[in-house]
């Protein structure tokens, strides 16, 4: 329970006093008003029309309830039951106009994981040489790319949102696993394929890394939100590599609600043992005390031994994990295969070695698979297209095939490839090629990787995922949103009246400070200091004129300071949504005693034309707005309505910023979405 509120009121409409003196009060000035309108009447005059800008908020009919001193007390929702109606509630628009659909539930038979890498800035620094400058190929000449220096150096094929970061950043994996878990990813592969032995010490084996990232998965994972469990992915001394996780990670007791433990196979009846999984090569001869205490899977690559069974293209392991799959096109159709239930889903391939053999090398432009990829494309022989690199051709091709498959009963595990890989090492001339080349990655159109970027790109291919996990294992949603409780408030500010009343939840910490360094060794640090207000709840209530929000905060709500726009922001979409990535109105970017215009939002994210006025008022850690139903159009019986709050974006005109600065409820393009 939160306790009493007995401080003074803070921020706007600030004010304290007894409640029962208050609403004496208000009743003597309810009597002068009526003497004071009886005599205009008497004298041929006549009472201010509403609207007019004569009254004072709560006193015209249909204005909602009253908003007093915000007191009481009301009951916190348990984080699960707040984290999963976050979850299912979200929707989104994305910048191509794609929608992201709110859901009842999802299915607790169908995964989804993806890959995850830890290696930036953990193999030299991402500065050349020469000068320093970043090792970004959307930045370098095509001189120095396709020239001699920083071979096997670490190239970036763009610029990710979070900037050059190192895999170490703290800040960072926090943003990705509530970027993540919103998504509905159940688990990450852990990149350890080339972990090794070396004279008895494990190398690329980044458990320096680790050490920083997974008390924030720990601490997440405490406040109650389902963030995706752990596999790692071996390849290169696998029985050794093994043995060392095993003494590192799981003889630590703290460490065991981090691991994947899920049943696997079709019929979900293998690891009835609940065992920790891990994906690797042959470990036979690792200790059987050591194997045994593992699920154990095959590393299935894309370019395994050819099948001479006439159905599969390369060999095939029944108990493999596919990372990727390379399989050509036939008659127009790609296939990816399922391994009892888990199949490969990529963003993009690179079956000819190497991706930038697509850009370098002559007449290779369809050597390789790319995002714009379409097999139905070239006679069936299939083809890349730069036009279609923005909507994902490729990757929406891959997952439409698997949950088609999975209507079909085949498959109920996706692996996604891939996250963050963001980097590739440059390669000395050779093996058939006339320069330096480039194979897991090169630049936005031949790449794999989903986060956002500072690129043409942006998040694009985040949404995308978002959106196809939720048509593969989501259960669609009765109505286009949650029911919103309908309630008749008689003092928004009196909490009591707000129980009962399930909230949206945001993850508490989000506005920690970032200060760390960047995997380019020349570049200064990283620091973001722009959070302020750490948004954990979200309440909204209707009646028939007003639509109620109760905010929560994790400490007291900072007073507003003159001037400020960002101060606890407030947009609403409505129906149809509006000019600025969906959403229509704003409030509080320019709030007064008490109130706040509802500004229409323009297509440049600033706030216009004043629609109405929204009672506002913030107290200790909580603040309460009264948003007229007719003002943003919600004066019909039924409404759908998607909201956000946010503080302290200071670039809060480009909806990117969600993602990085202060802090957004909920995070990015994202939305909770109600309905009354």
């Amino acid at each position: 329970m939160i306790g009493k509120t007995t401080t003074r009121a803070r921020g706007i409409g600030a004010g304290g006093g007894c409640r029962a003196f208050l609403r004496v009060l208000a009743a003597l000035l309810a009597c002068l008003f009526l003497f004071a309108a009886a005599a205009a009447c008497s004298s041929g005059g006549e009472p201010p029309a509403p609207g007019s800008g004569s009254e004072k908020p709560g006193e015209n009919e249909g204005d909602g309830p009253a908003l007093g001193p915000i007191e009481g007390t009301v009951s916190g929702d348990a984080v699960e039951k707040a984290a999963m109606k976050t979850i299912y509630g979200l929707s989104a628009t994305d910048a191509l106009g794609r929608t992201v659909s709110p859901i009842a539930s999802v299915s607790s038979t169908r995964k989804v994981g993806i890959f995850y890498f830890l290696w930036s800035g953990e193999h030299g620094s991402t500065g050349a040489d020469a000068d320093g400058h970043t090792l970004d190929i959307s930045k370098l000449s095509e001189e120095e790319i396709r020239s001699g220096s920083d071979i096997g150096r670490h190239h970036y094929w763009d610029e990710p949102l979070y900037g050059y970061y190192r895999s170490d950043d703290p800040w960072v994996f926090r943003k990705h696993l509530e970027l993540l878990t919103l998504a509905g990813v159940d688990y990450l592969v852990f990149d350890y394929t080339n972990s090794y032995d070396k004279d008895g010490e494990p190398d690329n084996y980044y458990k320096s890394v680790t050490d920083k990232l997974f008390p924030v998965a720990l601490e997440m994972q405490a406040q109650g939100w389902p963030i995706p469990k752990f596999i790692f992915m071996l390849n290169n001394d696998s029985h050794k590599t093994l043995k060392f996780l095993y003494d590192d990670y799981y003889t630590v007791a703290a460490y065991d609600s981090l691991w994947y433990r899920a049943a696997d196979g079709l019929q979900g009846d293998k690891n009835a043992e609940g065992k920790p999984w891990v994906v690797c090569g042959d470990v036979s001869a690792l200790d059987a005390a050591v194997r045994d205490a593992f699920y154990i899977k095959q590393t299935q690559w894309p370019n395994e031994a050819a099948s001479t069974d006439g159905v599969w293209d390369y060999k095939y392991k029944d108990d493999g994990f596919p990372w990727m799959s390379w399989e050509r096109v036939k008659d127009g159709k790609r296939k990816q295969y399922s391994h009892n239930g888990i199949m490969s889903v990529s963003i993009a391939q690179h079956v000819s070695g190497a991706f930038s053999d697509a850009v370098l090398q002559p007449n290779q432009y369809n050597a390789v698979y790319g995002r714009g990829w379409a097999s139905g494309d070239n006679g069936g022989f299939g083809a890349n297209s730069k036009d279609r690199v923005a909507a994902g051709s490729n990757f929406q091709e891959q997952w439409d095939y698997a949950i088609e498959e999975a209507r079909k009963g085949n498959v109920n595990n996706v692996f996604v490839t891939g996250w963050n890989e963001w980097v590739a090492q440059k390669q000395e001339q050779g093996n058939g090629r006339g320069s330096s080349y480039f194979v897991d990655l090169y630049n936005d159109e031949f790449s794999r990787d989903a986060e956002m970027s500072k690129g043409p790109l942006g998040d694009n291919y985040y949404m995308q995922l978002v959106e196809n996990i939720r048509k593969f294992k989501g259960v669609p949603a009765a109505s286009a949103a949650y029911k919103m409780t309908k309630r008749v408030l008689h003092d928004a500010g009196d909490l009591s009246e707000w129980e009962g009343v399930a909230g949206f939840g945001d993850f508490g910490g989000d506005t920690a400070v970032r200060d760390h360094a960047s995997s380019n060794a020349s570049l200064p640090k990283y620091q973001d200091k722009t959070g302020r207000n750490d948004i954990v709840n979200v309440r909204a209530v209707y009646d028939d004129t007003s639509v109620s929000f109760l905010i929560t905060c994790a400490d007291n709500i900072t007073p507003y300071e003159a001037g400020d726009k960002t101060w606890m922001n407030l947009f609403l979409s409505v129906g149809s949504g509006g000019e600025w990535n969906g959403y229509r109105y704003v409030v509080n970017r320019t709030p007064g005693e008490g109130t706040s215009p509802i500004q229409r939002l323009g297509a440049d994210g600033e706030g216009g034309e004043s629609v109405g006025t929204a009672k506002v008022r913030a107290e200790g850690r909580y603040m309460v707005v009264v948003v007229p139903r007719a003002a943003v159009g919600l004066d019909g019986e039924t409404f759908t309505l998607s909201f956000k709050v946010s503080d302290h974006v200071a670039g809060y005109g480009d909806i990117l910023n969600y993602y990085v600065q202060g802090d957004a409820a909920p995070i990015g393009r994202f939305s909770y979405t109600a309905a009354g």
